[in-house]
């Protein structure tokens, strides 16, 4: 910490002292406000920083140092007259909402009484968080509305130990409100009861019937809603209004509205009733397997994903399992570590990489959460690549790339060892983070290794969250390429994979993203595309010259490009822009969605965030951090039906489903392996047992489906 605080004071003084332009001093006002370095922050604007000097988000000095929670730092860029009531352009959001959010009770109470305007917003979330201190301030404003505190004491009556504020509400003169003047019979309600999400966001919400009046349950207990007409219900207790969609008499979603927030959830739609168990159409599953790379057997899975990220292969593992009773468990080997790298398979051997830290880690946080929170590294870790006996699990070899302590941190959800290795059955490269880029051969000897830099992968928001690399590298013939999209110098880049030489390296205007590349076609007319934030981009493999782009794009792209029917598919999951791609190769400069020469299809709502997409037939299957998985035609676009693949919520999806023998494998972080008939009708047909946290994709060959959770490596397969 105090290292850090040296830092930033010392790119503070630098910047006094050469005079560098408002720009330079705006990103270093950020930056230090973020960390909460005290000093650095006095120095800035003591040299005229601008103490609402906002990145091309609208972030300014306070709304990052209100998110952590840096109550010195506040005081001393409101003293210099930073706009306490200034939201950024993106989630718009004033300071004191990422305040509350953090629940940094001295912050809100500190904003409130320095010209905080949006009092009335403020005070649901101080009921629902029982903040006394909070309450207090803002009744001493006398700014709230009757409506807010009429709302606010229904809201503090029905918290369980809100006693205390409810007696401030009643002592500030706070009144319940009125019955709504419009009325809705039961029967009428009945239509909006169900379940509705928020597109791949993890979060789902339960609409029901409760004595007579409609309730809405969002991360809590349900909140009563009072209709102001047909479609359109109040939240008295919350201050939001709920406003419900309806197409051809039917329900399909709802708009939630508190001040300027907005979410649009949409309705789950049920599957088709299950059919009887038959074998997939042999024509489909042949349609389905992969291009196999030169030299590779239909056996391996050289990669993240297996042969060009395409999930799918030619081997039939079993249905049902269950990893603690031993049922169809072949071997089960513990790795040492923390990593969600995927096994890859080559011949008789497997490999793995992962981290090992030297003393404990900190809780790891699996589930559906919106943290942006960095881990903060107290420890050194070994970064280590493992060659296991496919058929065993028995330890070939182990080598340690590198010991020390991280130059980059990682996501509470992340560990040190993201990416997937790749190999061509002599080579095996692993990106090791902020650690560089190694090379070993089948025997384990280190050929080349390469140093990337620091590997700085974040919130693009606030360049002080590390979220840590996870792009895989790939291999095409004699070329090794790599994504880094990182905060300052993003680019992508070809290696030799003889030697390690730098063959080139391009540019990219892009932040940080976790997607790999893909290559899209053969020869001189291949193409490598990548997903990226706002565009996505294909180069040249031989020269890595931009061929063509197309946007719009999310600003986190963490999925990876998929090729099937000669096309390239590409899914952004985080709002508000959320597309589907199907691209076709041999476009140039800059392609837009309705460019039907060169983009097949689009939508530009329904991508998802954390999976990556499967193409299995002539099916398109997307999968959300929730659960929620959308088949579509391939082809076409049309969807074809949408359900849950656990039949329940609160099931959280960060691997990417993998297919074969007709089926998909779709793992979860916490409640096993869902396997679904793999067509145009859903039916889920296994739910298997693993027993521990899953984050990794797993990786199939021949009958077996290799799984890596946080602690093991297992091998699934019919016993013989």
């Amino acid at each position: 910490m105090l290292k850090r605080a040296l830092s930033g004071l010392l790119i503070a003084i630098l910047i006094t002292v050469t005079g560098q332009a408002a720009e330079d001093q705006g990103e270093a006002l950020r930056l230090a406000a973020s960390r909460g370095e005290v000093e650095a922050v006095r120095a800035l604007l003591a040299a005229g920083a601008d103490p609402d000097a906002a990145n091309s988000y609208g972030a300014t000095p306070l709304i990052v140092a209100a998110n952590k929670g840096h109550l010195e730092v506040i005081k001393l860029l409101v003293a210099k007259g930073a706009d306490v009531n200034r939201k950024d352009t993106f989630y718009q959001f004033a300071p004191v909402m990422g305040a509350l959010f953090s629940s940094h009770e001295d912050v809100v109470v500190f904003l409130i009484g320095n010209g905080l305007e949006d009092v009335d917003g403020v005070l649901p979330m101080a009921v629902g968080q029982g903040s006394v201190p909070v309450v207090t301030a803002l009744l001493a404003t006398g700014k709230l509305s009757a409506e807010a505190l009429s709302g606010a004491l229904v809201a503090a009556r029905r918290a369980e130990g809100g006693e205390e504020i409810v007696a401030l509400l009643e002592k500030a003169g706070a009144k319940p409100p009125p019955p709504s003047a419009f009325q809705l019979p039961p029967e009428a309600l009945e239509r909006y009861a169900g379940t509705y999400v928020l597109p791949d966001q993890g979060f789902e919400s339960t609409v029901a019937i409760a004595e007579g009046a409609l309730t809405v349950q969002l991360g809590g207990p349900p909140t009563p809603l009072e209709p102001t007409d047909a479609t359109s219900f109040r939240a008295p207790a919350a201050g939001f209004t709920i406003r419900f969609k309806v197409e051809d008499e039917k329900v399909t979603g709802f708009t939630f509205e508190r001040g300027d927030q907005t979410f649009e959830f949409t309705r789950k739609v049920e599957g088709e009733p299950a059919v009887a168990e038959t074998a997939a159409p042999a024509a489909a599953v042949e349609a389905a397997r992969p291009v196999i790379p030169p030299g590779a057997a239909a056996r391996d899975w050289p990669a993240f994903r297996g042969p060009n990220a395409a999930g799918t292969a030619a081997g039939k593992p079993p249905l049902e399992w269950d990893v603690p009773a031993g049922e169809n468990v072949l071997w089960k080997r513990a790795v040492p570590g923390r990593a969600h790298s995927s096994p890859i398979v080559w011949g008789d051997r497997l490999f793995v990489t992962t981290a090992v830290a030297a003393e404990p880690e900190g809780d790891f946080r699996a589930g559906l959460y919106g943290d942006v929170d960095s881990v903060e590294i107290k420890t050194e870790y070994g970064w280590r690549l493992y060659a296991l006996d496919k058929k065993s699990g028995e330890l070939v070899w182990e080598r340690v790339a590198h010991e020390g302590k991280p130059r980059s941190s990682h996501h509470v959800k992340a560990t040190q060892a993201n990416p997937t290795p790749v190999t061509d059955g002599k080579h095996v490269v692993a990106v090791m983070g902020s650690e560089g880029i190694y090379c070993y051969d089948f025997d384990g000897n280190l050929e080349w290794k390469r140093d990337l830099g620091v590997l700085d992968v974040g919130w693009f928001y606030d360049a002080s969250y590390q979220w840590g690399h996870s792009s895989s590298p790939v291999i095409h013939g004699d070329t090794v390429f790599v994504q880094i999209d990182r905060h300052g110098d993003p680019f992508i880049a070809a290696y030799a994979l003889a030697d390690g030489k730098e063959l080139w390296r391009t540019p990219r205007d892009n932040m940080p993203s976790w997607g790999t590349p893909t290559l899209l076609g053969a020869g001189e007319d291949a193409e490598l595309v990548t997903n990226g934030t706002s565009k996505v981009r294909a180069y040249d493999p031989a020269t890595g010259k931009e061929l063509w782009s197309l946007g719009p794009n999310s600003e986190v792209t963490v999925g990876t490009p998929v090729t099937a029917h000669g096309m390239v598919y590409v899914t952004g999951g985080y709002p508000p822009v959320q597309p589907i791609y199907a691209v076709k190769p041999g476009g140039r400069g800059d392609l837009s969605p309705e460019d039907g020469e060169h983009v097949a299809w689009s939508h530009d709502n329904g991508g998802t965030y954390m999976p990556t997409p499967l193409v299995y037939g002539d099916h398109l299957y997307t999968l959300s951090n929730s659960g929620v998985l959308t088949s579509y035609d391939a082809k076409t676009g049309e969807r074809v039906y949408r359900d849950r693949a656990a039949g329940r919520g609160g099931v959280a999806f960060t691997a990417s489903p993998v297919a074969a023998a007709g089926r998909l494998y779709l793992a979860s972080e916490s409640d096993g392996v869902f396997v679904i008939r793999a067509g145009a009708r859903f039916e889920r047909l296994a739910e298997n047992q693993v027993g521990e946290v899953v984050m990794a994709t797993p990786a199939i060959s021949e009958d077996v489906i290799y799984l890596r959770s946080l602690e093991h490596v297992i091998a699934v397969g019919a016993k013989q």
